[in-house]
């Protein structure tokens, strides 16, 4: 065994943290379900312990043998000897030692003792009991909490209360085997009985085989496992029966436990008189008596079941299986009061026993039918009423039960009870405001007592005085009246009652809901402190340390409540909310997976698993499974403590796909069932912007901002003012969400859009660095804050500070396809051309940098290299119309009008949406190769034309097409006009430059055309400066540099 291995730790020395390493393990190695598991991993710590406390060296000097030690051989030598392991007599000689007895050792003794019983668990219930009495280990948990995990005292108590697994003393041939041996053996057994309890019948077989081939001793229990399967087996072949040959009316009318007894008749039979033989022979062994009582029961022996229970009751009154089966019994007998009662009794004990309280609802089934029929017969017999009533609230039918109980109202004492029953059924149903009524009535008849009357019958009621104002508070909390529930609160605990754990739950619940967390902490351990096994406790313990960010106690406490009822969702809820804020997202899928073991349906648990395939990028099965959610569940009939947050995580999963339509519907319902869903209207506008409703957006977030003004909300209404071209209520709003935050990232940067798109290069910068300084944490935003500054640096012609940004880049983060783009063009404008192809070749299978190293080759005049590069660009991509438009480009500026003008016909079939509409480049290489008979009549050059609405022109390249046509069309006035409207728009997103140099281009164009040359030159010079360098802008100025 590797010890770091087993405790999940890196070797060490540092006692914190092997305790630390040690609990937290521990709380997923429960002793009850893995004692080897437990052992193993006790045993590592104790080494890892005892090797932090050795030196470097080691000794050679032989310890003394302490007393500490010399119990602990004591322990070891009894534990040893088996006869004496399983004899009470023997640990108490133990304990009345002086090494237990001393007052300067007995604490020590104890914490040596409990360390032992870690590793040698295998002793039989009356020892455990007497190890818990001896040394009152329930009194003293508090102390022993700090010693040792809560799990582990549990554990403890358990074993002292419960039967033990096997018959310790049923063992043949005991004596001549060692202990070790009857230790595996019992490890065996504990294996088997798990198979058998799981319906693993096969394996079962197999094991008992196993066994019996493996060891010379057996134990009576073994023949019981065999019974067990046996009894298995008819069950399962009696359900297949039911199911594939009866009729679903048969199944219903006929009486199935006598079909079965006459059916298995003679294999009960034998199982009886087996099980009856080995009962005789361990007359006091309980499981045995209950089994016998069990089988006398399929054999519809009543009597004989009774006698056996009975026996039972002897050996231990308060057995809690026992007294189950004495409520089954009633019920078979048809005392179905009686095991309503005792099924009620079972349940002030055990809340959570989903098989007692089924019990329960079967009993009251059948008196509601014998009082109903006890009405027809005297439909004015009270008792009757209420006991119906009763058996109604009891079942769950509170529907039913109210229905039933408002058609009468009784008189006198009566109404004490009645307003009980009543106000409990329509807090069933969450009607609280007629609960609270009942309650509120029922409350004042206490009030209303005489004060000298203290008679029994009076005192009885007068008692229920705190209970009712228990009811009364959770009316109020639940409605989050928490005022008043706290007024009722207070006297539902100001004295002892027998509800008053109730009471203190609720001040739990209480403290929690109204953010006093540490409060709520010390009234869980207060609770906890009356009552250690109290779920609702390690709940609410669980809840409070999470709201403080206490995790590992949360976690903790979340374990604990699991440890009492492990079939309820919550605790696994609550863990597997606490892994993901952790971001340790197989943990939370194996918390999920623990409690799927059981097979029961959770919407809390599928809301989480629905979390957990979103945050893995998987939005269709999340949508599949909250929509499930909301199929099946109606907000009131589910587990879900906020039910609308199912509403908002499929709302996001929703606009996550784009399917802002359906986000809209899913975002209203959570408003729908909380007004107070932090933001909610925020999320409604900016549905509605989404699908074009901006006037529903705006009143939305005006909604918002009236009841919760947060940087959010202002940042995500400015961003639909942007949509609509009111930039400055845009700016207006971005500059209110930095009010609030100060350094809020968006703000800043859209603030710098704003003005980078309205070419206010200084404002844009400005923020830009302010949005770069705030996001040093967040390595993304770090990246594109950097790479936008560096980009308005290069619009004010300011190139070594640009440059050096993107060095910084280069240095820090990994470089890619979209930096390179922007620093080849700054390169290209610093006369590096060399080093901007460097830059692009890597990356010449990304579309926009292929593109821009066909201008740069381009510019150049390197036309064969910008072919080359086409060819290789389109064998990849071969339905890219703006490569073809690119290339085109290239051969018209060089005046190959017949090269250019193939590529710009394909760039038009393949540009179906007209997004890049390259008609006007078209027609230029048509007209210079004298192609075009007639400008206005070409149909084509009028389709054209018409892409472009005249009130929808918004950027320069659009302008420029436009411009391009008037030119070609000889309209040089409405030519220039174009132009001066595009130098005067707002500018391309993610352009480089303070103007536009391609109206430049064409201005200067348009100059030659005119013969205006020294207006011309001017144009490209200007162009020049703008780029700080191009090389077809100096080629084209040379051109006419000598014209007049």
């Amino acid at each position: 065994m590797n010890i770091w291995d087993v405790l999940k730790i890196e070797q060490t020395k540092d006692k914190d943290a092997l305790k630390k390493a040690y609990r937290m393990r521990l709380s997923s190695v429960n002793p009850e379900d893995d004692p080897e598991g437990f052992m193993e991993l006790r045993k590592a710590y104790e080494e890892a312990v005892h090797l932090a406390d050795q030196t470097e060296e080691e000794f050679d000097v032989a310890i003394q043998d302490t007393p500490e030690q010399q119990m602990l051989a004591s322990l070891e030598a009894l534990y040893d000897d088996y006869a004496r392991r399983i004899n009470p007599d023997e640990w108490l000689a133990l304990f009345n030692s002086d090494y237990f007895v001393s007052l300067d050792t007995s604490e020590d003794a104890l914490y040596g003792l409990l360390r032992f019983l870690m590793n040698h668990v295998l002793v039989p219930k009356k020892v455990w009991k007497c190890i818990v009495g001896y040394f009152d280990l329930e009194g003293r948990r508090s102390e022993l909490t700090e010693q040792f995990p809560e799990n582990y005292l549990d554990y403890i108590t358990n074993n002292a209360t419960y039967e033990d697994i096997i018959n310790y003393e049923a063992f043949e041939h005991a004596e001549i085997i060692t202990s070790a041996t009857i230790d595996a053996y019992i490890r065996d057994y504990i294996e088997l009985d798990r198979m058998v309890r799981s319906q693993e019948l096969k394996d079962a077989g197999e094991k008992i085989r196993q066994m019996k081939e493996k060891y010379y001793i057996s134990n009576v229990y073994i023949h019981l496992e065999e019974m067990r399967i046996r009894l298995q087996t008819c069950r399962l072949e009696f359900s297949e029966y039911i199911q594939t040959s009866m009729t679903e009316e048969e199944r219903k009318t006929q009486d199935l436990d006598a079909l079965y007894a006459e059916r298995y008749a003679s294999a009960l039979a034998a199982i009886r008189e087996e099980a009856e033989g080995l009962s005789a022979k361990y007359p006091d062994d309980i499981t045995l008596l209950h089994f016998c009582g069990d089988v006398c029961i399929l054999n519809n022996d009543l009597e004989q079941a009774e006698q056996y229970f009975n026996r039972s009751k002897e050996l231990d009154p308060q057995n809690y299986l026992m007294r189950a089966k004495q409520a089954e019994l009633a019920f078979r007998k048809g005392d179905y009061k009686a095991a309503r009662d005792g099924y009620m009794d079972l349940l002030k004990e055990n809340h959570y026993d989903d098989s007692v309280r089924i019990g329960m609802v079967r009993a009251n089934q059948m008196m509601i039918q014998e009082n109903l029929d006890k009405l027809k017969k005297n439909p004015d017999d009270i008792q009757a009423k209420m006991d119906v009533g009763w058996s109604y609230y009891q079942s769950y039918q509170f529907q039913e039960a109210i229905a039933f109980l408002t058609k009468f109202q009784p008189e006198g004492d009566r109404k004490f009870e009645y307003y009980n029953v009543l106000g409990r059924c329509y807090l069933g149903v969450r009607d609280y405001a007629h609960a609270r009524q009942c309650f509120l009535v029922w409350k004042n008849l206490i009030e209303q007592l005489p004060e000298e009357d203290t008679s029994a019958e009076t005192e009885k009621k007068r008692v229920r005085y705190p209970y009712v104002n228990f009811l009364i508070a959770d009316c109020y909390m639940k409605t989050e009246d928490y005022e008043n529930a706290r007024r009722h609160l207070d006297i539902a605990l100001s004295k002892d009652h027998e509800e008053i754990i109730l009471s203190y739950e609720a001040d739990c619940e209480l403290k929690f809901l109204t953010g006093q967390y540490t409060d709520c902490l010390r009234a869980c351990e207060h609770l906890l402190e009356r009552d250690p096994h109290d779920y609702v406790a390690y709940l609410f313990k669980a809840k409070a340390c999470k709201a403080m960010n206490y995790i590992q106690e949360a976690y903790n406490a979340c374990e604990q409540a699991i440890n009492l009822y492990p079939y309820l969702s919550q605790p696994y809820a609550l863990e597997a909310s606490l892994f993901i804020r952790a971001h340790q997202y197989e943990q939370a899928q194996d918390t999920i997976k623990r409690f799927d073991a059981f097979e029961n349906e959770s919407d809390s648990i599928d809301y989480y698993r629905a979390r957990l395939s979103m945050l893995d990028n998987k939005i269709d099965p999340a949508i599949r499974q909250l929509v499930a959610i909301v199929s099946r569940s109606d907000g009131k009939t589910t587990d879900m403590e906020h039910f609308e947050d199912v509403h908002m995580l499929l709302a996001l999963c929703y606009r996550y796909k784009g399917m802002y339509d359906k986000a809209l519907e899913q975002f209203e319902q959570v408003k729908k069932q909380n007004t107070q869903y932090p933001l909610i209207d925020m999320y409604i506008g900016s549905s509605y912007a989404k699908l074009g409703k901006i006037e529903q957006a705006l009143e939305a977030f005006g909604t918002q901002l009236a009841i919760q003004a947060t940087a959010q909300v202002y940042n995500e209404r400015a961003i639909v003012y942007s949509l609509m071209g009111e930039y400055k209520k845009a700016v207006r709003d971005y500059q209110a969400a930095l009010q609030l935050e100060p350094d809020n990232y968006f703000a800043y940067l859209r603030i710098g859009m704003i003005q980078e798109l309205h070419k206010s290069y200084k404002v844009a910068a400005d923020a830009y660095r302010k949005a770069y300084e705030v996001s040093e944490t967040d390595t993304e935003q770090h990246k594109e804050s950097l790479q936008s500054l560096a980009r308005v640096y290069q619009c004010m012609n300011w190139f070594p500070e640009s440059q050096q940004l993107y060095i910084d880049y280069k240095k820090q983060y990994e470089w890619n396809a979209d930096i390179a783009y922007d620093y080849a063009v700054l390169l290209v404008r610093m006369d590096a051309a060399k080093d901007a192809i460097a830059e692009l070749l890597p990356f010449v299978d990304d579309s926009a940098c292929a593109r821009k190293l066909l201008d740069i080759y381009g510019d150049a005049g390197f036309i064969d290299l910008a072919h080359e590069t086409f060819e290789y660009i389109i064998s990849k991509d071969p339905e890219n119309h703006r490569v073809y438009g690119a290339m085109g480009d290239i051969f018209r500026d060089h005046a190959m009008y017949a090269d250019a003008k193939p590529l710009y016909e394909r760039a038009i079939a393949l540009d179906t949406n007209k997004e890049a509409n390259y008609y006007s480049e078209w027609l230029e290489c048509m007209i210079q190769l004298k192609e075009l008979r007639s400008f206005k009549k070409n149909s084509a050059i009028a389709n054209a034309a018409a892409a472009y609405p005249k009130d929808q022109i918004q950027t320069p390249p659009q302008y420029i097409k436009m411009a391009r046509f008037a030119r070609l069309s000889r309209n040089y006035k409405e030519c220039k006009d174009w132009l001066e409207q595009g130098l005067h728009a707002r500018r391309c997103r993610g352009c480089f430059y303070g103007v536009c140099h391609r109206i430049l281009y064409e201005k200067a164009l348009l100059y030659e055309k005119q013969r205006n040359y020294a207006m011309a030159r001017s144009m490209y010079e200007e162009a020049i400066r703008v780029c700080g360098q191009n090389a077809f802008y100096e080629a084209c100025l040379k051109r006419i540099e000598d014209k007049k």
